[in-house]
């Protein structure tokens, strides 16, 4: 049975709207109550419309925020009220790779020096070591040995991206969160990441967050998927038994959106009405507002997650 490397339970994150006064009179919830695991070698991959808190979500896990609420257990141990200094032996085995690889980089070092000074944060001293580990990652992700020397700009934004997962992965970590990294890129370049993100995890054995707003990228790369709005997690499950037979009507809706021959007979999923504000997010269902089965009992009871079918779940009245 594969190793779970990452739990996450009830994880929330609200940020505070303060008046001019200085005094709290609200609050966004960008994260509110998300539970997941990933084991590792696998993806799982977040998935849901822009500013539903998936990126939140991550930087939560990585600790790069402060989250609000809730446990975080990586590789065992909970690491949710560590300090920054105590997080240091966690930081080289847990890695992430941008959404824009044209700002991710630092314009003024070389290539090189990037990948050199994330090993030697890492705890890696000799120098000859962090040069060798240098080249051979670069090599790895596709990049000749004469671009050590190179600077940022002198990349396209593919090639820049390869480099940001080499410095994602020279420390060998065991959980990368890939914070959509082909949104920002060509279709035609696109495939050739995925292919490398699934060639390197094979290789260093890895697990991903894979976090996206597109369907048929989350579909190929990612062996299980969760399905976020509004802050909240409302489907999870295998990724063919999600795709084939989503259950929550936000999910269905999601895959209806999808440019397919089949499309004719998602129709009558699409879904009217804006996305709430997160400060006001409704008291039942945070999608009661825009779904077509919505029942007195969706705006008044928030549903748990229900398990479907084995692997499979949802937080909607309607499933199970």
């Amino acid at each position: 049975m594969p190793e779970t490397i990452l739990t996450v339970t009830q994880l929330k994150k609200y940020f505070p709207i303060k008046s001019f006064f200085g005094r709290v009179k609200n609050s966004i919830k960008a994260v509110d109550g998300v539970s997941l695991s990933i084991e590792r070698g696998r993806t799982y991959g977040l998935v849901g419309e822009t500013g539903c808190g998936k990126s939140t979500a991550g930087r939560l896990i990585l600790k790069l925020l402060p989250a609000t609420g809730g446990r975080i257990f990586f590789e065992g141990n909970d690491i949710t009220d560590l300090s920054e200094a105590e997080m240091r032996p966690y930081r080289r085995k847990m890695q992430i790779v941008f959404q824009d690889p044209y700002t991710s980089l630092n314009p003024c070092k070389r290539i090189g020096s990037i990948l050199q000074e994330a090993l030697e944060i890492g705890g890696v001293e000799n120098r000859a070591e962090r040069e060798e580990r240098a080249v051979d990652i670069l090599n790895k992700v596709g990049l000749p040995p004469q671009h050590f020397y190179r600077f940022p700009h002198e990349f396209s934004g593919g090639q820049r991206q390869r480099i940001g997962l080499a410095r994602a992965l020279v420390q060998n970590p065991s959980l990368v969160v890939c914070d959509e990294p082909v949104s920002a890129l060509d279709v035609s370049i696109q495939s050739q990441i995925l292919n490398l993100l699934m060639d390197m995890q094979r290789e260093f054995d890895a697990a991903y967050l894979f976090i996206a707003h597109d369907m048929s990228v989350i579909r190929h790369i990612s062996s299980r998927v969760g399905v976020m709005y509004l802050g909240v997690l409302l489907e999870e499950g295998d990724t063919d038994e999600l795709f084939g037979n989503p259950a929550h009507p936000y999910t269905k809706a999601l895959l209806s959106a999808v440019p397919s021959v089949k499309r004719r007979e998602m129709a009558g999923r699409a879904i009217s009405g804006e996305i709430p504000s997160p400060m006001n997010a409704p008291a039942g269902c945070v999608f009661c507002g825009r779904c077509p089965h919505r029942s007195e009992k969706c705006e008044k009871t928030r549903p748990r997650m229900r398990k479907i079918s084995p692997g499979h779940s949802a937080a909607c009245v309607l499933c199970g």
